[in-house]
């Protein structure tokens, strides 16, 4: 697929309400085009109008998108066989936090779902093959954002239920999501799980519990329980290595979590599996 990028960017920003919109753009992107690991100093506002990718490992698809915030780590990569169709906002300046909490969205990188993506693309395709002269180009990007706005503001007057459980579904994805890529540090805690994805640590857990079934914690100690078992079918791996490798640095504390959970110890588990 040949890449199409279509972006107007804003040469001379003028703030209004203490923010500045900076760039709106179009892209269909080549197979397995990656962005970052980065950061940048702005704000992006990220929709996939069709196919695939991740975002910091996580699904993107149609009806998808992201918010990345100044000075937060992130990358994304376009699928190699349904590579991604997306446009996107970039703003800064005062006002922006205040922005995304009207709209429902909030601080942190963090994936969104939205239910406007045919109006979005038609919306999008014609505002970039639009170009705005020098002198109305700052007109042009903040009526850019303020349609998105709109968007958002009517998707959440009509469906703002639904929205609110897919929000939380999120958060939950994202926290085990976290956990899966994370359980072999040692010094992990489920603050720190709840930080990333933005939301208090009790917020966390009470989400967690109501859709998982278990704990944050349970779910980190099951996690590293599982990639335990698999370590020890590696018999050139000692006790301590396999406790180690899944988070722990006590083997014997190791040794007495895998009984807990297995029923019988990681040496016994390893007999089993001869």
């Amino acid at each position: 697929m040949t890449q199409i990028q279509k972006r107007v960017t804003n040469i001379a920003p003028k703030l209004r309400d203490g923010m500045v919109v900076l760039s709106f753009g179009y892209e269909v992107t080549e197979p397995g085009k990656r962005v970052g690991p980065c950061v940048r100093e702005k704000y992006v506002l990220l929709y996939v109008l069709e196919g695939k990718g991740t975002f910091n490992g996580m699904e993107l698809k149609k009806g998808r998108g992201f918010i990345v915030c100044p000075h937060q780590k992130h990358s994304y990569v376009s699928d190699a066989e349904h590579p991604m169709v997306y446009c996107w906002v970039t703003f800064a300046g005062d006002g922006c936090e205040d922005f995304l909490q009207e709209i429902g969205l909030f601080k942190y990188n963090q994936i969104f779902s939205y239910c406007f993506s045919d109006r979005l693309t038609a919306f999008a395709i014609a505002m970039a093959d639009y170009q705005p002269s020098v002198a109305s180009v700052n007109e042009y990007l903040m009526g850019c954002l303020m349609l998105l706005r709109s968007f958002h503001l009517e998707s959440r007057t009509e469906s703002a239920a639904t929205e609110i459980h897919t929000q939380q579904e999120q958060y939950v994805e994202i926290a085990a999501g976290y956990v899966r890529n994370n359980y072999h540090h040692t010094e992990l805690l489920i603050s720190d799980v709840a930080s990333f994805v933005g939301i208090e640590k009790h917020y966390l857990s009470m989400l967690f519990s109501s859709k998982m079934g278990i704990s944050p914690k349970e779910y980190l100690i099951t996690t590293r329980i599982d990639k335990a078992k698999q370590l020890l079918a590696d018999d050139t791996l000692s006790i301590q290595e396999v406790a180690r490798s899944v988070g722990y640095v006590d083997p014997l504390y190791f040794s007495r979590i895998f009984k807990k959970y297995v029923g019988v110890s990681p040496q016994a588990f390893r007999k089993e599996l001869s």
